[in-house]
């Protein structure tokens, strides 16, 4: 219902270590939800963990050749460079992403891949179950996270912020299992006022899990709501 089907959203993908985007929108392509297409000039693949270029399945968000912008490298820090963006496939800019390709080209991104979570064997990325969230009314934010799990290896716990409600935390878990299958159903569903974001807006799914397992926080000097993390690492563990 954003923009009453009257304005355009337009996404974008990429990151500040190339100074540009591997994935947007354009006019020149009909547009689809929560889609994206190859930036002008990109090269922008799907592979899997073979280095195989695979359509319809979540894998690695990769680019199969370079563009003006790529950096050349890190400040003093060259082996970390080649080893985060160039050691997993050959010749292959390996970008951290997780996402899905459509054979006429469209792209989906579903997180990071370092965020992916491995439930009974089964992977799933944090966007997904946010995404079902989010069709939940009464649900305006989310965030996903995997704990430890001595029988599953991992399991879900989702943050929202919305209505305070059991009814609406019974939706979510609901909506959950109808949208990726009773196996990824959260082990809780959990309000809160707030989710630690960047001043950019983008949520920290990195330091809602920290502060929830009480794990070292790292830099917090980029949120603009560092107070969201108390918040969170106030919540009970039990039940």
């Amino acid at each position: 219902d954003l923009g009453s089907s009257m304005v355009p959203i337009a996404n974008i993908s990429g990151g500040t270590d190339i100074i540009g985007c591997f994935l947007a929108s354009t006019p020149a392509i009909p547009m689809r939800p929560r889609c994206l297409y190859r930036g002008l000039g990109m090269h922008a693949s799907v592979y899997n963990e073979n280095g195989m270029e695979v359509y319809d399945e979540v894998a690695y968000l990769v680019s199969k050749k370079p563009c003006p912008s790529f950096t050349r490298g890190l400040w003093k820090q060259n082996d970390k460079y080649l080893d985060s963006y160039w050691s997993r496939f050959k010749d292959v800019w390996f970008h951290g992403d997780w996402a899905t390709m459509s054979h006429d080209g469209y792209f989906y991104i579903l997180g990071r891949a370092d965020d992916v979570i491995k439930v009974a064997g089964k992977r799933v990325g944090p966007n997904e179950v946010e995404d079902a969230v989010l069709r939940v009314h009464g649900v305006r934010e989310s965030a996903c996270i995997g704990v430890p799990d001595e029988i599953k290896g991992e399991s879900l716990i989702v943050f929202y912020i919305g209505d305070k409600s059991s009814e609406v935390s019974n939706a979510v878990k609901q909506k959950i299992e109808e949208s990726l299958g009773r196996s990824f159903s959260p082990k809780k569903v959990i309000w809160v006022s707030s989710l630690p974001r960047t001043r950019s807006g983008k949520i920290m799914r990195r330091l809602v899990k920290s502060a929830y397992l009480h794990l070292p926080l790292g830099d917090t000097n980029n949120l603009e709501n560092p107070e969201s993390l108390a918040e969170i690492a106030a919540i009970d563990k039990g039940g």
